[in-house]
């Protein structure tokens, strides 16, 4: 019977040339490409949250958080860097330059008038609010299954996922979302309350907190107790590298320093991010054994310094240090056990011989999304696996995929129509997180979906 009601849905659903799961950045830029490459072409736009557009990178209502990138670089079309300040130039209100970090919300605002702006000039955009659990293959097309078990049919599709949240830090701990409102309120309640994780996450939670929280000191701890550096003065820095690049982490690690120290005059900040071009192509050329290799030692480090917080952030940060109100620790959590009205945290501080312990009202983990697909419990990417639709990269830094952002499968093939784009490339390109990168992905995956 259930077949038969199965076949009925099947036969019965929608067909779409075009699906895209997930309207964050990357799956609204993909659908807005599309509709000005191919007009006519039926696209369904699939998110399971009620917002449409800013997705979690900027979702966040909290005036405070700001992006990560002067506003003048942050144009969501290829080749357009300079479009969103454009947008600004017509929104008098935000008081922005083109070196300004601007809002994040204001960004989210943006994103949504792009998207509007596409649907009403081409109406085979649509945007469905399904949470979508499963995709399977059908001869050449996908059936792609809600959680309602509504179905419908696509042509080609592109999973543009996110970031999913952090592992839980035990089983009995509370998996509490850092952006949700409700968060904010629950942790400014009086006492100490313990973030783990010090990256750009930790530093929103603690910008919200440092005007709500009027009791009890914030607590930040990672392994290492690195803080995300913070922007200077625009400028830039020609890097003349040629490949062939390093071979190897250390002799990665040898030219960049060399490359600081041959230009006293250049802020460091200038040189590192010139090599935002080429950190693709040098991540390549590293074999498996040293990517392992940069992943285990140098990345934390690499990541906070390019990946760096506007100063205004960094700002919020000192005050509440010069107050007493944060503490930053630099070590790992060997136990946390639930009593009375909050947890007991037993730590083993980095360089010293001995374990401390101390007692927060409320802990919130703030490590990063977990990239291991394996690890997720996301019901969506489970049967993905199961069905060996997808695969995990064999660094677990997300799916598994040829160099034009094709998903691989359990084999090792490429499964045809069926992309990928986002942070799920880190395995493959490492650069694959901000939207100078994520602009060009959305474009090229369009453009070979329109030329098909």
């Amino acid at each position: 019977m259930e077949n038969h009601l199965h076949d009925g849905r099947r036969l019965n659903a929608p067909h779409y040339k075009v699906a895209i799961i997930g309207a964050g950045f990357c799956g609204t830029m993909v659908a807005v490409n599309l509709a000005q490459m191919a007009p006519d072409m039926p696209i369904a736009l699939i998110e399971r949250n009620a917002d449409v557009g800013p997705g979690l990178a900027y979702g966040t209502p909290d005036p405070d958080h700001l992006l990560n990138v002067r506003g003048g670089n942050m144009g969501a079309f290829a080749g357009q860097a300079d479009h969103f300040w454009k947008w600004l130039s017509k929104h008098p209100g935000t008081g922005a330059t083109p070196n300004s970090f601007v809002q994040r919300r204001v960004y989210a605002q943006y994103l949504k008038e792009i998207l509007a702006e596409a649907r009403a000039a081409h109406s085979g955009v649509q945007v469905l609010n399904r949470h979508i659990v499963d995709i399977r293959r059908t001869n050449e097309r996908f059936e792609i299954v809600a959680k309602d078990g509504q179905t419908i049919i696509a042509d080609f599709v592109v999973l543009a996922l996110g970031n999913f949240p952090p592992d839980r830090l035990s089983n009995d701990a509370e998996v509490i979302d850092p952006y949700a409102p409700a968060t904010w309120k629950q942790l400014s309640e009086p006492g100490d309350i313990l973030i783990v994780g010090t990256g750009l996450t930790s530093l929103d939670l603690v910008v919200t907190l440092s005007r709500t929280k009027k009791d009890g000191i914030i607590r930040l701890l990672s392994r290492r107790g690195l803080l995300p550096r913070e922007h200077t003065a625009p400028g830039s820095h020609t890097l003349k590298w040629q490949p062939p690049h390093p071979k190897t982490v250390v002799g990665l690690l040898r030219a960049i320093r060399k490359e600081i120290a041959t230009h006293p005059d250049v802020p460091w900040q200038n040189i590192i991010d010139s090599f935002r071009t080429p950190t693709q192509l040098i991540w390549q050329s590293l074999d498996q054994t040293e990517k392992r290799r940069f992943l285990r030692h140098l990345r934390p480090y690499w990541d906070s310094h390019r990946h760096r917080c506007a100063p205004e952030i960094m700002e919020f940060y000192r005050t509440l240090e010069r107050d007493g109100r944060m503490r930053l620790h630099a070590g790992s959590i060997i136990a946390q056990t639930r009593g009375g009205q909050g947890w007991k945290v037993t730590w083993h501080p980095r360089g010293k011989k001995s374990d401390e312990t101390f007692f927060v009202r409320q802990i919130v983990r703030c490590t990063g999304p977990q990239n291991d697909f394996r690890k997720l419990p996301d019901e969506l990417v489970q049967n993905l696996l199961k069905s060996g639709l997808i695969a995990p990269d064999p660094l677990a830094l997300g799916i598994s995929t040829n160099l034009s952002f094709q998903a691989t499968d359990a084999t090792g093939k490429n499964v045809s129509n069926l992309y990928t784009l986002g942070t799920v490339l880190r395995g493959r390109l490492y650069e694959s997180v901000a939207v100078p990168e994520l602009r060009e992905q959305a474009k090229a995956i369009a453009e070979q979906i329109a030329a098909a």
